[in-house]
């Protein structure tokens, strides 16, 4: 009776996979415990959507969450809009935590952005080598993977720091343009 009972599970679990297209995965967080989530088609439609939309933003010098400010503009700009950074911040370093984002400026002009949206939470390292291809160079260093491509004349770099076993690289946790 055991076997049978398991083998029906088995067989419902199976055609309720197939039924709903659903996928399952493991992917590994920086959170206390590797998190196993069920990822639909859909998500991973709308994060290829999301990859795309970064890379489409970054030749343009922006990021997904720096709205109309991006390579170039003038840092007084910026905190007319968005009124005072946050501490820590300086006249060449503008963070906003609440908006995910940071500036770094030379001469009162963007010349760097650091973005952490989350919209990028669920993004993995395989979905992005799969939607743009081989990236101009991919680092492995002591904290994380960083993959760098090219959008237009501008450089994006993707940081994907490691899991809690420090061997493979989590979601998604940070863009930078530049």
């Amino acid at each position: 009776m055991k076997n049978w009972k398991k083998s029906a599970i088995a067989f419902s679990l199976a055609t309720g996979l197939l039924i709903t297209g659903t996928a399952i995965t493991t992917i590994h967080t920086t959170h206390a415990a590797p998190n196993t989530k069920i990822v639909s088609p859909v998500q991973q439609q709308s994060n290829q959507a999301t990859i795309k939309k970064i890379r489409n933003l970054a030749s343009q010098g922006k990021t997904v969450n720096s709205e109309k400010f991006g390579l170039q503009s003038k840092t007084n700009d910026i905190v007319k809009k968005w009124g005072k950074p946050d501490s820590g911040s300086d006249a060449n370093h503008l963070y906003y935590d609440k908006k995910g984002i940071g500036f770094i400026a030379e001469k009162g002009k963007v010349v760097k952005i650091y973005s952490g949206d989350k919209s990028y939470w669920d993004i993995t390292y395989k979905e992005v080598k799969q939607t743009l291809g081989k990236p101009v160079k991919e680092v492995k260093g002591e904290d994380g993977v960083y993959l760098t491509y090219k959008a237009g004349k501008n450089t994006l770099v993707f940081a994907f720091y490691y899991n809690n076993e420090g061997t493979e690289p989590s979601t998604l946790g940070e863009v930078t343009v530049y």
